[in-house]
């Protein structure tokens, strides 16, 4: 029987009862169909979440670029409108299934930079990412497994040259590998909690916001632990006259202008100074101070004393294992009325061109 026709059954047992007690062999008769709907109830869930194991993420592909000029495109930490009704009937219906957060065109605020969010919001309440605010391009691996890609070394400009003369080669490539490094976390969501108000939705965009301040982490200490990229020590002027030196020499060795650093939270004042009114409002507000042209990040995960700076887009990119998704498993709804909610991702960063990158000390004289 299916669970409609074992809801069925017991409905007309108890309107059959309508208006007396229920009899010794309907007691025993209903018992029994509770034993049958929670065993159906149990065989849909295993189903369930069978079939969302099986359910392949959608790839985002190499190299996938919008149409609209907007920019690459990397897999959100958000789900757009369809995404969070799933997710949202999935939890309240109590089955198992895995939704795939959306592509997310680095579109930006014209102020700040900020990107805008799959729900149209911008900036409020969505998770900061360096992959998205320094528009870094993504491609797509098997989940467990390698990208391998060229590491790009500076090489050395050409000269004009006559006529017979040779013409210089550029052979400064290495190889590189990228492994996508999984960064998940989840929680657990009660029938009682789901009934206050905006609780799941504030749950999950805090599963979000930890997810990318790994993700940030990560970034970070890839850049860092690439071979070649190199520390600039203090040299004359002030703290910002360091960060506009080394902006400077990546620009003249790349021919790309730095787009994004990021410093520690205790280092704000000795960068910025105290004189921060003169920053647009909005600027203030979601504290992405620009500095020379470039994007700031404050990190935790930071080195304080110590800036780390890049062409990011030009220099690196999003390997992707696993794009971002929510999954749930209610299994253990049916011992304790608790259904998981899980974020996961798997990304790494392939430093192409550590040329692109600079460790700036700030504070050593």
């Amino acid at each position: 029987m299916s669970i409609e026709e074992i809801l069925a059954a017991m409905n007309a047992l108890i309107d059959g009862a309508q208006g007396r007690s229920l009899t010794a062999d309907e007691v025993t008769q209903y018992e029994a169909l509770e034993g049958d709907l929670q065993a159906a109830q149990r065989d849909q869930e295993v189903r369930a979440r069978n079939t969302a194991y099986n359910t392949p993420v959608p790839s985002i592909g190499p190299g996938l670029l919008p149409d609209d000029g907007a920019g690459p495109r990397v897999p959100s930490l958000m789900l757009d409108r369809a995404g969070l009704e799933e997710l949202h009937n999935a939890i309240i219906e109590r089955r198992g299934v895995r939704v795939a957060t959306p592509m997310n065109a680095t579109v930006t605020t014209t102020q700040t930079g900020r990107p805008a969010s799959p729900l149209g919001v911008t900036g409020r309440g969505g998770p900061i990412r360096i992959a998205e605010l320094a528009g870094i391009s993504s491609e797509q691996v098997e989940w467990g497994g390698s990208s391998m890609f060229p590491i790009l070394g500076a090489g050395t400009p050409p000269t004009a040259t006559g006529e017979g003369s040779a013409k210089p080669q550029y052979d400064a490539v290495t190889p590189g590998t990228a492994t996508p490094q999984t960064l998940a976390i989840w929680t657990d969501l009660s029938n009682q909690a789901l009934s206050i108000p905006n609780l799941e939705l504030k749950l999950r965009n805090k599963l979000a916001r930890l997810v990318a301040s790994g993700e940030n982490n990560l970034l970070r200490a890839k850049v860092v632990g690439t071979t070649g990229v190199i520390t600039q020590a203090f040299t004359a002027g002030d703290q910002a006259v360091q960060i506009l030196r080394s902006a400077a020499i990546i620009e003249a060795d790349m021919n790309q202008r730095p787009d994004l650093f990021l410093y520690n939270p205790a280092d704000t004042a000795t960068i910025f100074g105290t004189a921060v009114s003169n920053a647009a409002p909005a600027e203030i507000a979601e504290l992405s101070v620009q500095l020379f042209g470039m994007l700031s990040l404050p990190v935790n995960a930071q080195t304080a004393g110590f800036v780390t700076m890049g062409a990011w887009s030009a220099g690196s990119r999003l390997v992707v294992g696993l794009p971002p998704s929510y999954a749930t498993d209610p299994f253990t709804a049916m011992k304790s009325n608790l259904t998981t909610v899980l974020l996961e991702e798997a990304v790494d960063l392939a430093v192409e061109e550590p040329a692109a990158f600079r460790i700036v000390d700030i504070i050593t004289p």
